[in-house]
């Protein structure tokens, strides 16, 4: 399945339900918080969530992935806000998940500079289903100031393996890339395309996303006009949010998460699974009491609000066990870093 398909697909087979059952669905597992890029627009390495070089701890991922397989889960993500091939057990993760669990599809997202010809031969025969790259320039230049590292031929160079090796081998695992659009690279837009696609099965472009948390970013990156795409057009921000019922999200620490984009914060932790099933923390008191509010469509004063209005109001965390006083997160302003970047 295509990578559009199954956005398409979250959106419209979701069935809202406080008890939602999870077979065939997915779980999203961060197994690392370090990531080895420093993308002028992402808003975890701007608050430094990247610089903790935090792994997950290896007995929590065995048995909450095994409690996954319980619960129906078929698809499982090595991946959220940072670039799980920093963490070297990701071959041993995915060897695990598909050989013995025996998961349908196990899958990653990476930057693809660590992803050269040895490491993707190790991923590959460990039994990886799909890997999508995030790559946004079609030039060295663009690539430097959109990435911050200037690996521009070393990933172009790794995606072309990818696809030579599966074709070489009669493999079919899946390559896909997503591209995030800026007011500095959307003119590359058609040429992203031509580089990429001879090599991948999909490329998924998607508007530069701002976070109210980040000022200077929907000043200076966000595009004006653009052709459509679909993470923009059929995955707007809405209550209630799907995920809470489509996906299971994990974060390195072993917190279930409501968010997976915002896994590293307070903000939207709810369960310690160090310390509770999997089973437990999806159909706890607190995941259904949040459940409740979406499809009330009631999210004053939590994470939700800011979210879904692009505030940065006051707040609390999820957690309904929080007893103190709301408050406003902290804000970090790029505005300088942008336009010394893009010599606006």
């Amino acid at each position: 399945m295509q990578i559009s398909e199954k956005i398409m697909a979250h959106v419209l087979e979701t069935k809202l339900d406080l008890y939602p059952s999870f077979i065939g669905k997915t779980m999203n597992i961060e197994i690392t918080s370090s990531c080895n890029e420093k993308c002028i627009y992402c808003q975890y390495s701007t608050k430094g969530f990247h610089s903790d070089k935090k792994m997950i701890d290896d007995e929590l991922f065995y048995r909450i992935t095994r409690e996954a397989k319980e619960l129906g889960i078929t698809d499982i993500g090595l991946y959220m806000t940072a670039e799980p091939l920093m963490n070297p057990k990701v071959y041993e993760y995915t060897r695990f998940l598909k050989k013995e669990l025996q998961f349908p599809y196990v899958y990653t997202s990476t930057n693809g500079v660590l992803l050269t010809p040895e490491n993707l031969v190790k991923l590959v025969d460990a039994g990886i289903d799909s890997i999508k790259f995030s790559v946004s320039a079609a030039t060295a230049e663009t690539f430097k100031k959109h990435h911050g590292l200037d690996a521009f031929n070393q990933v172009l160079n790794n995606i072309k393996f990818a696809n030579q090796y599966r074709k070489e081998n009669n493999l079919d695992y899946k390559l896909f890339m997503f591209s995030i659009l800026t007011r500095y690279n959307e003119h590359e837009r058609d040429a992203i395309f031509d580089l990429y696609s001879p090599y991948l099965d999909e490329i998924v472009f998607s508007n530069v996303m701002s976070s109210p948390s980040v000022i200077g970013v929907e000043k200076y990156l966000s595009v004006i006009e653009s052709k459509p795409t679909i993470v923009k057009d059929i995955n707007g921000k809405t209550l209630p949010c799907m995920q809470l019922f489509e996906r299971i999200v994990v974060n390195e620490d072993g917190f279930l998460c409501a968010c997976c984009h915002e896994t590293r914060s307070n903000l939207t932790k709810l369960e310690d699974l160090n310390k509770m099933s999997l089973k437990d923390a999806v159909y706890g008191d607190k995941m259904l009491a949040l459940r409740k509010r979406h499809l009330e469509k009631d999210v004053e004063g939590i994470y939700c609000m800011n979210c879904i209005n692009g505030t940065n109001h006051a707040i609390k965390p999820l957690d309904p066990d929080y007893v103190g006083e709301p408050f406003v997160p902290e804000v970090f302003d790029i505005s300088d870093q942008i336009i010394d970047t893009f010599h606006i």
